[in-house]
């Protein structure tokens, strides 16, 4: 009897293990990690990121998407595409923060040094060379394709969650600072060598920020923020 007993219990250990390695994701697909960013570079080729160094790249419009390997675990909060094989991509894992570069059309990535160290938000690029990111406390900007980062602002008060460029030289970050205080919206007219603050109107957290051409911007924030400017940023409206 004690032996059928092992016998039975060594068959429901073998069965249990079997069963276990057949389990696969089935929905969402391709994965069920949190995706935090998206960029098309045109109407049927696109990429999205996400946590533990999730890339999904599609070519068929969004219809089916593929995992690339990040090689890294780092959650991934940013990507940008320049050009159809440069991209670049940006992200954090507690307080470090990651720049992942492409040249192959996201086939593989490699991972760059920012030389900084705090959570990174938001990347932009201009073109293959010249671009910023911005994260906790600074804005840090590139003109060699990411081989070298100047920290061009520092502010120990603010948290930039997004940047964007309507040019090489015009640009603008928008984020949070201390409670009760104006969030802040900062333009450079230099490529992002020198920053101006400019008036937002609201303490509420400001997550995005867009531009339809020079003079037409918007951004959202919290609890259903939505401001707009028509003047390249010097004034926005609710």
């Amino acid at each position: 009897m004690l032996m059928k007993k092992l016998f039975l219990s060594f068959c429901f250990f073998v069965i249990g293990v079997h069963a276990f390695t057949q389990w696969t994701w089935q929905n969402p697909l391709p994965q069920g990690n949190c995706l935090n960013s998206v960029r098309f570079i045109d109407v049927n080729t696109g990429y999205a990121v996400g946590n533990n160094g999730t890339i999904l790249k599609t070519t068929d419009a969004g219809t089916t998407w593929s995992t690339v390997s990040s090689g890294t675990t780092y959650n991934l909060n940013s990507v940008c595409f320049p050009t159809p094989d440069i991209g670049y991509i940006v992200g954090a894992e507690s307080y470090f923060g990651i720049v992942l570069k492409t040249t192959d059309g996201g086939t593989s990535w490699n991972i760059l040094s920012s030389g900084y160290f705090g959570i990174l938000h938001s990347v932009y690029f201009t073109d293959s060379d010249h671009g910023c990111v911005v994260g906790d406390y600074a804005i840090v900007i590139t003109s060699d394709g990411g081989v070298t980062w100047n920290p061009t602002f520092q502010n120990l008060a603010y948290l930039f969650n997004s940047v964007y460029f309507t040019s090489i030289n015009i640009g603008y970050a928008v984020g949070s600072t201390l409670p009760g205080t104006d969030s802040p919206i900062l333009k450079t007219i230099n490529g992002g060598l020198t920053w101006d603050t400019l008036s937002s109107g609201t303490a509420n957290i400001l997550f995005s920020v867009f531009f339809m051409n020079t003079d037409t911007g918007y951004i959202v924030g919290s609890t259903g923020t939505i401001l707009k400017t028509v003047d390249g940023g010097f004034h926005w409206i609710t």
